[in-house]
């Protein structure tokens, strides 16, 4: 019983983990890739060492070893058409860009220009923060309001720094 309910909880985690092995609808915006035209549609899929946009017949790989830079545009919505009620009235989805700088296996430059829902793009862009080595897994930059109450791994250093020695020194003798 112990065994099916552990079973249970790792396969519940993984299949929650938002964006590892996971394929995000994406289409090709610009770049210098030649295999690939402006405006290409496909699916972009994160795993642990690599990148991978699929556009029909082209697959268009990036190690996280090889990505030299990254960066994510402002959030931005389509014009919608139809009606001018419903154009109002429903809510429109956000798009970024996130352009990738990386070396091919031929060590030439690559960059590539995806446009991605905004929840898309922002989960993607922690996934190449944590791929190449800029961010640690479970770290952040924004401090925790229980860091000065409970110790955990994160906040150790922390705890367990001496204090510094104040200027004032005490009298002694009396």
């Amino acid at each position: 019983m112990r065994f099916a309910f552990s079973t249970a909880c790792c396969t519940l985690v993984l299949a929650c983990s938002p964006v590892s092995g996971a394929s995000i609808d994406a289409s090709y915006v610009v770049g210098n890739l030649k295999e690939l035209s402006t405006g290409a549609y496909g699916l972009l899929r994160v795993e642990s060492d690599e990148l991978t946009f699929r556009s029909g017949k082209v697959t268009i790989a990036a190690a996280y070893r090889n990505i030299t830079q990254f960066e994510m545009g402002p959030a931005v919505t389509h014009p919608s058409s139809g009606p001018v009620w419903k154009r109002l009235t429903s809510k429109r989805p956000a798009y970024r860009n996130l352009t990738i700088d990386f070396k091919d296996e031929n060590h030439g430059d690559q960059t590539m220009t995806l446009e991605l829902t905004d929840v898309s793009a922002a989960e993607v862009y922690d996934a190449l923060d944590i791929g190449t080595g800029r961010r640690r897994w479970n770290s952040n930059s924004q401090p925790w309001w229980g860091d000065n109450v409970w110790r955990t791994s994160r906040n150790n250093r922390d705890w367990n720094e001496t204090p510094q020695p104040t200027n004032a020194t005490p009298k002694a003798g009396n």
